[in-house]
């Protein structure tokens, strides 16, 4: 007589049932939520450094990414000039009034809470000229500010926060999140 080979059906929801409990066990430690926001903050924040850089060549507008300690913004200059002062601004050396708050083409504001810096501010300046400016000066009433006389040198780097890095090349003014 010939015996069938085969699982029985209690063999079967058995090892459905152990399946399910490591499953449940298991999974959450390779797919954590903080992962997928992590990966989706930096994401969001290299679209933003290189929407505002392409932004700022195009326009021939002056734009900042500022880097805090609560997260980041994008802010342009008001009325888009390089060379002449600012009405709002008062001294000479001041040259920028960089206090409008930056959309993109859907009118979602270029902010986010992460990353960020440890301390500090850090001001990336992308200037019309194509050049990359860092300041590290708050900006004085209403956005404004002096323009550093030398652009970032090459290789420069910021620390973010809780992880990571900018790789900064002033003279093209692009910008590499690591």
């Amino acid at each position: 007589m010939k015996t069938k080979a085969g699982f029985t059906l209690v063999e079967l929801v058995i090892v459905i049932l152990l399946l399910g409990i490591v499953s449940t066990i298991v999974l959450p430690r390779f797919f954590s939520a903080d992962a997928f926001t992590d990966s989706f903050q930096r994401s969001e924040f290299d679209s933003a450094l290189s929407w505002v850089r392409n932004r700022t060549v195009t326009a021939q507008c002056s734009h900042e990414i500022r880097l805090t300690t609560t997260g980041w913004r994008a802010l342009r200059d008001v009325n888009c000039t390089t060379t002449d002062v600012e009405s709002a601004c008062i001294a000479e050396s001041e040259t920028l009034d960089l206090s409008v708050a930056v959309s993109d083409g859907a009118g979602t504001l270029l902010t986010g809470s992460a990353p960020s810096v440890a301390s500090g501010t850090q001001r990336l300046i992308f200037t019309a000229t194509g050049q990359l400016f860092n300041n590290t000066s708050p900006p004085t009433t209403a956005g404004c500010t002096a323009m550093p006389t030398v652009p970032v040198t090459n290789g420069t780097t910021i620390t973010l926060s809780p992880t990571g890095s900018i790789s900064l090349d002033g003279d093209t003014a692009y910008v590499a999140l690591q």
